[in-house]
């Protein structure tokens, strides 16, 4: 094997080795932690590096459904994926709207498709854009613009690698959003329990003040929030912050419960 053709088959490895560990990243960045926009930088940082294009912009999608930028590689990315989400219209927006690739081979005869993006998008200085879709179980979530300085195609091999960059960057992004869903929804469930927990708690002081069984002092805890427009969790934690009890004056909760009960028959 002649010395070129052994350089050339070491390339080739590093190449594959390179793609290997950005596809095995893209997956599985939020193993490590990684939130979406870090994860959209690594695949904005990885097309550079393994695709023929000047820059890259990565968007992706509220949970209204709207394209924002999220990542871009080069100063030039970000005008370009400026210019498709303040005007609506561009590779990217019909990318991910159609969940398909969109390419524009050269943007100068692009006006009529997209009479605001395009002539802007040239006078920055891009003359190509190809994007691709960031599908997660055949949704788009998002979608990558691919920007190049010169008119012409995109490979076709960089085109099926940015493909595959982009969908394991879906499975990244859509695990970190499972993963983000997940403790929200705990974190809810637990918010519920700490306020069932002082309602419990408050009642139990009310139902010993006033003599009460607890199942009356939960209702009497509930009607006083209703008249003071308090949430009844949080009339009870200032009752539990008073172990004591000795700020809970008996008659004056009597009295406020029967003044809630005349504004109520009054209204009627």
């Amino acid at each position: 094997m002649t010395r070129d053709a052994s350089g050339t088959e070491a390339g080739l490895v590093a190449i594959e080795r390179r793609t290997l560990r950005a596809l095995i990243d893209l997956a599985g960045a939020q193993q490590a932690g990684a939130d979406e926009p870090a994860l959209a930088q690594e695949l904005a940082e990885c097309c550079m590096e393994l695709l023929p294009v000047t820059a890259c912009a990565v968007l992706l999608a509220d949970h209204d459904g709207e394209l924002g930028l999220v990542a871009v590689s080069r100063c030039r990315a970000r005008v370009v994926g400026l210019l498709e989400v303040s005007h609506g219209q561009g590779p990217a927006i019909d990318s991910f709207r159609t969940a398909s690739p969109v390419h524009c081979e050269d943007l100068a005869v692009a006006g009529a498709r997209w009479p605001s993006f395009a002539p802007a998008a040239l006078a920055d200085g891009a003359r190509a854009v190809s994007a691709l879709p960031l599908r997660r179980a055949g949704r788009a979530i998002g979608a990558i613009d691919l920007v190049r300085e010169h008119s012409g195609p995109l490979p076709e091999a960089a085109v099926e690698l940015g493909q595959t960059l982009a969908d394991s960057a879906a499975i990244g992004i859509a695990r970190t959003r499972a993963l983000r869903r997940g403790e929200r929804l705990a974190e809810q469930w637990r918010l519920a329990l700490d306020r069932r927990v002082l309602v419990q708690q408050a009642s139990g002081i009310l139902a010993e003040r006033l003599r009460l069984p607890v199942e009356h002092a939960a209702r009497l805890l509930s009607e006083l929030a209703a008249a003071d427009r308090v949430e009844p969790h949080a009339l009870a934690a200032r009752f539990v912050a008073d172990p004591a009890g000795s700020s809970i004056d008996g008659p004056a909760l009597v009295r406020a419960l029967e003044r809630a009960a005349t504004g109520r028959n009054s209204e009627h």
